[in-house]
């Protein structure tokens, strides 16, 4: 897939162009963000990094995520621009599955700042794991942080309490209930009798 794979060989040159600029070995590097030297060696044969450790990768480098992807200014707002139309795509037919998840990682590690991105993240991890049969909790705290993430950052009213809406979704899902009893920042919910009901509201 382009929009996913779009980005590696410039990501794995650079890695290569940094730890040779460092003075590192691939071992050396390797220890020094906890991988394994094998590992540094697929990211420079044009294998890509685990998404979590790109951040790292970066901080390590002394450079921005941008810059381990190879991204100027302009190919950045091209960039966007191509995984905006993928998302928007995305949404119009439904599709999502472990593929989607990742390839929503990888956009976000390059744009981690970008709400629509963000917000692209815990959609798919809510659409995934919200359902009776595939909840898994892990997944989903993780779409609740970043759904409260962004309601934090956001200026926009209407787009807060659209973020609202979808953490109300999934706080009505009951995947996240420990004891029959959740307080969110925002809703208190109780299940009892195999129905969720709002407690009390309390908004910020």
């Amino acid at each position: 897939k382009e929009g996913k794979l779009g980005v590696e060989g410039m990501t794995k040159d650079i890695i290569l162009e940094l730890r040779s600029k460092s003075g590192l070995s691939q071992e050396e590097l390797a220890e020094k963000v906890f991988v394994t030297r094998q590992a540094v060696s697929r990211w420079e044969s044009g294998g890509y990094p685990d998404i979590q450790l790109v951040p790292s990768i970066a901080s390590f480098f002394g450079v921005t995520t941008d810059d381990l992807f190879g991204l100027n200014n302009t190919e950045k707002e091209k960039r966007l621009a191509e995984i905006r139309a993928k998302i928007k795509e995305l949404n119009e037919w439904g599709d999502s599955n472990e593929d989607t998840i990742t390839e929503a990682r990888v956009w976000m590690a390059e744009f981690p700042g970008e709400a629509g991105v963000v917000e692209h993240l815990a959609n798919e991890l809510c659409r995934n794991y919200m359902w009776d049969g595939k909840q898994k909790e892990g997944p989903l705290k993780e779409a609740e942080k970043l759904y409260l993430t962004l309601y934090d950052t956001a200026d926009d009213t209407e787009y807060r309490n659209s973020i609202l809406e979808k953490l109300a979704a999934l706080y009505s899902s009951g995947a996240l209930f420990e004891d029959g009893f959740m307080t969110s920042p925002f809703l208190a919910f109780h299940v009892s009798g195999g129905t969720t009901e709002a407690v009390i509201a309390t908004p910020r």
